[in-house]
């Protein structure tokens, strides 16, 4: 029988994605998208993600039941306050190097996914016959790591040597169509921080496509650096495509193809591989899961107490 892992979250996750690529026949979980207000009975654990966290949410299911998921940006999850989930679980997953330093309940998990590759099959992949692409919306409120990414834009549109994709500036119905073909691709995350790197670097690797990267600043321990091209500032990425050539590429391959194989084999290249790692990691730091959640474990009544204190008596 498969683990029931009850997930609350307020961003990335709908109910096509958990249906169509986080549930399989061999998967040991089954996850089940919820909104507040549900009750999921029969649930193993309960993910509450992000915000979330810091409503009266978590005071519904057992503390025993409850797993804080902090799986966006910092850019959106700065504010949370580190007390509160000290106070409310046991366990947090999280990416933020400032959290795990703490220790306990916060236990590292890198975020993973990928949006080239779906179905999980990679198909082999055909020679590239371009040189570099940028793929980034414009349409961002203009903070953090979204002001860089707008200024290279604009700059990288008027080159007649670098292909630009995305939201307001070309959309592409798969990033496939822009990183394929091509032999590098100017890569941004929204910020720069350690432990947290995205489908944006994740894409490249698995394309075999070499990243022009801007982003988290200790990539080099997770992945390795002599397949990522790093940037700072702007000038220096135009610096960077001045001198973009054939040979470099076939120089820096085995290199991006030394990630790709990171990727797969450490789980870092799909939603349901990431889950995987967070709910093996949340059974791991609380010994197990216990039994199903039962109606009456869900009632105001019990939320009530728990928001009094009273869950770590068991509640």
């Amino acid at each position: 029988m498969k683990t029931q892992i009850a997930l609350f979250d307020a961003h990335s996750f709908d109910k096509e994605l958990v249906d169509y690529r986080l549930n399989s026949e061999e998967s040991p979980f089954q996850y089940t998208l919820y909104k507040s207000g549900d009750k999921p009975v029969g649930a193993d654990l309960v993910f509450i993600s992000d915000e979330l966290t810091q409503t009266r949410l978590p005071h519904f299911f057992p503390r025993r039941k409850r797993v804080a998921w902090l799986k966006e940006s910092p850019v959106h999850t700065r504010e949370i306050d580190a007390e509160s989930l000290i106070r409310n679980f046991d366990v947090v997953i999280t990416h933020r190097k400032d959290l795990i330093q703490l220790g306990p309940p916060f236990y590292r998990v890198d975020f993973s996914a990928n949006w080239v590759y779906p179905s999980k099959e990679i198909p082999a992949l055909k020679s590239k016959e371009k040189s570099v692409s940028f793929i980034g919306s414009i349409e961002h409120i203009q903070q953090h790591g979204y002001v860089l990414r707008q200024e290279v834009a604009t700059k990288l549109l008027k080159r007649s040597d670098v292909d630009c994709f995305g939201k307001g500036i070309n959309p592409i119905g798969s990033k496939l169509d822009a990183l394929s073909d091509y032999r590098f691709s100017v890569a941004m995350e929204n910020t720069r921080e350690d432990y947290y790197y995205t489908e944006k670097l994740i894409d490249c690797f698995l394309t075999e496509t070499i990243p022009i990267y801007w982003g988290c600043p200790s990539i080099g321990e997770i992945f390795d650096l002599r397949g990522i091209i790093t940037f700072k500032t702007l000038p220096e990425l135009e610096s960077i495509i001045d001198n973009l050539s054939q040979e470099q590429y076939q120089d820096l391959l085995p290199y991006v193809q030394e990630n790709k194989r990171r990727c797969q084999e450490q789980r870092l290249s799909d939603y349901d591989r990431y889950l995987e790692r967070c709910v093996e990691t949340a059974m791991t730091h609380r010994g197990g899961t216990g039994k199903p959640l039962r109606v009456w474990q869900l009632s105001k009544a019990m939320a009530g107490l728990r928001s009094l204190g009273l869950d770590k008596l068991g509640l």
